[in-house]
């Protein structure tokens, strides 16, 4: 009796996510899901910051957008990549130190810019130098460790 063929392990054809399990058709409608709540969450902001019913004046679209791909790439996307059993476990521990990073950074901004009001740019730019001596650093343990 001959065995059903398995699929390479780190093949190109992989599920976007899978999100707890490997069933690649649950993982793709949980994420079109979640980007599509992202996406009405992005355009409510827009819409909300535009009314001036919250601090801040209102935004050009297109700093919407770029503020929505931000968001989208810096935790939507490593939280689907940090669930995704597909990847090597060393792959998903480097998205997990990424999300991290930027995680604590709005623990102390968004205090810092709605409530108290003392952000301070170089603050963000202090952290945007962090992170990208930090993607480098796991660039650098990615492409020594993950083979």
């Amino acid at each position: 009796m001959k065995k059903a063929a398995l699929p390479p392990k780190h093949g190109l054809k992989r599920p976007l996510n899978s999100l707890f399990n490997n069933d690649r058709a649950n993982g793709m409608k949980i994420f079109i899901l979640s980007v599509s709540l992202f996406i009405a969450t992005a355009i409510a902001f827009y819409l909300l910051q535009n009314s001036g019913a919250v601090r801040g004046g209102t935004i050009p679209a297109a700093k919407a957008a770029w503020l929505f791909s931000v968001i989208f790439y810096w935790y939507v996307m490593p939280f689907f990549r940090i669930t995704d059993k597909a990847l090597p476990a060393m792959l998903r521990l480097l998205f997990a130190i990424a999300l991290t990073n930027m995680v604590v950074r709005a623990l102390f901004e968004l205090p810092m810019m709605y409530i108290s009001g003392n952000w301070l740019h170089i603050y963000g730019i202090g952290h945007d130098i962090f992170s990208i001596a930090l993607c480098l650093f796991l660039t650098i343990l990615s492409a020594v460790t993950i083979r």
